[in-house]
Order: structure tokens, then sequence, then C-alpha cells
């Protein structure tokens, strides 16, 4: 066939077909979050792309601590002569007395940080648009950087805490003028001491920015109110994104076709639990490809769209 009008030579350069590739890909993953979307209930969903992190429990560790420190506050006040303003009842609710929890400064900078670990931005793309998908019904930790601490109980123990803590101080301060404390006032003193020196230690811990500029207590504020909406956790992965190249030369293009067509493509993934538990509720892979489709088409946005299905996944 040599002569053929459509004979000829495509010459592809470095990194050819890459751009559109990945332009028919994020199409695809767009398809793939309205399939994830059409799985998920009402909401609120709580979205994480990849391996994002997020763990409500130092909000348990902050309301053990802070409720311990509490009542060690009032005991220490409430067991001071009257004559210094001790004794009475500091109408702070019995709770159990739990010992101080080690590393409670590390353990909240640890676990509290709901921005996660550096998220590939593939994962990321997947999460923004199953976020459009479930606009009003999905919530983006990092995204909440104004919590209401109006409402927030942890705002409300530390009030609680550092008008103890004054009071404590105060009868402290008178203790310590007296000429010749008796026993019970050497006994109450000591244990002053020690609960202001645990209060200022626990407030110092909680207002100090970590390596990322975020004190712990932002973060719990954050955490507090993703937890008060009592949200559905929702993990997504974009576990494989890629393309195709197709060139054809000679026969082919003198018949009509593409001389460089591209396709792409998605796999993704996605699990659904229950914040409160960690239940799961939905959980299933996404596979999604589209047509072979010439560069024009896909640079002027007319390319044919993604077809996906659903590779496993079952609600409940």
């Amino acid at each position: 066939m040599k002569g053929l009008a459509g004979e000829g030579k495509v010459t592809l350069g470095e990194g050819a077909g890459q751009t559109e590739a990945w332009l028919l890909s994020s199409d695809a993953v767009g398809a793939a979050a309205a399939i994830i979307a059409g799985q998920l209930g009402s909401g609120p969903h709580v979205i994480l792309a990849g391996d994002e992190a997020l763990s409500f429990k130092p909000l348990t560790a902050f309301g053990a601590e802070s409720s311990s420190l509490q009542l060690q506050l009032a005991e220490a006040v409430g067991g001071a002569p009257k004559s210094c303003g001790g004794g009475g009842d500091l109408n702070i609710a019995a709770a159990p007395i739990i010992p101080l929890i080690a590393g409670i400064a590390s353990s909240l900078r640890t676990d509290t940080e709901v921005r996660g670990v550096p998220v590939e931005a593939k994962d990321r793309l997947l999460a923004t648009a199953l976020a459009r998908r479930l606009a009003g019904r999905a919530l983006i930790p990092a995204a909440l950087t104004a919590p209401d601490e109006a409402s927030s109980t942890a705002m409300q123990q530390l009030g609680n805490i550092r008008k103890l803590a004054s009071t404590a101080a105060r009868v402290s301060r008178c203790l310590a003028t007296v000429k010749k404390p008796s026993e019970v006032a050497k006994t109450s003193a000591a244990e002053l001491t020690a609960a202001l020196a645990r209060a200022t230690t626990f407030q110092t811990a909680i207002g100090t920015p970590d390596a990322s500029g975020s004190p712990p207590l932002a973060n719990l504020l954050v955490l507090e109110a993703l937890k008060k909406s009592s949200p559905t956790v929702v993990r997504v992965h974009l576990d494989k994104a890629n393309g195709t190249l197709i060139t054809r030369r000679n026969l082919w293009t003198a018949l009509g076709a593409q001389a460089v067509a591209v396709s792409g493509g998605v796999v993704a993934s996605f699990t659904a639990t229950k914040s409160a538990s960690g239940t799961v509720t939905q959980a299933g892979v996404v596979r999604c490809t589209t047509r072979l489709a010439g560069l024009r088409s896909i640079q002027t946005n007319t390319a044919a769209a993604a077809n996906c299905r659903l590779v496993e996944g079952e609600g409940r």
C-alpha cells in the first residue's frame, strides 16, 4: 500500500498525551464521585482523602483530664481552712478521680491534628469531587477554621478550671501569710500547690502551638464541632488514575481514523463508617473508563462522558 494518501509519520514529543489523559481521568474522577455519593445516606458526612488522619480520642483524653483536674482543685479549696476562704460547696459535679494522663500534651498534639498527613493530589481531587456531589451534607475537617466557641463544652470546662484555679490561688496566698499554720493548713497548702501546678501544666499544654502553628485547643474545638454533628466518616482513595495513548499510521489514518487517540480511567474505593462506633456502613470499589478520544475533542471538552460501575459495594 505504499503511496497511499494517508501514509505518513506521526511524531510525538516527550510526554505527549499526558495532559489529555489526565483531563480524561479527571472526568472519570467526577463520575466516580457521583457513584460514591449515590451509595451514601443523608449525612452529614466527613470526607477524608486517602490516609488523612482524624481521631476523636483526644476529646476523651481532654474530658477525662479536665474533669479530674476540676475535682482536684475543688477538693483542695474545699479542704482549706474557712479563715482563708476554703470550705463550702463549689458546685463541681462528682466525678471519679482519674490519674494524670501521661504525656497529655504530646497525646493531644499527635492525635488532634485534623489536617492530617500530606495527601496525594489524586486522593484530594476525588474528595473534592465528592464534596461537590454532597453539597450541604459534607464536612471537610481542614475547612473548619472557626468553630463556635460559645457552645463548646471544652471551652466551658476550661472556664471552670480557670475559675477554680483563681480561687485556689487566692486561698493559697492567704495560707502563705499564716505565721503558725496548723497541720491542716500545711496539708491544704500542699494540696493547693499541687493542684495549681497541674492546672498550669494542663493549660500551657493545650494552648501552646505545635510545629504546624496550631495549638491543641484549636484542633480540639474542630473535633468537637465535627463530633456534635454525629457524622458518617467517608474515606476515599483514588487507587489508580491513568490513561492510554494510541497512535495510528498508514491505512488507519487513510480510512479516517484519528492519528492520535487517548483514553483515561480510574479505580476508586470508599469506606463509610459511623464516627461513634467505627462500624462500616458502606464500602465499595468503583471503576470508570472513557472512550478513546482525539486530542482536539479533549481540548475542546467534546469527548464522550466516562462510563462507571460499582465493582463491589453493599449498604445496609
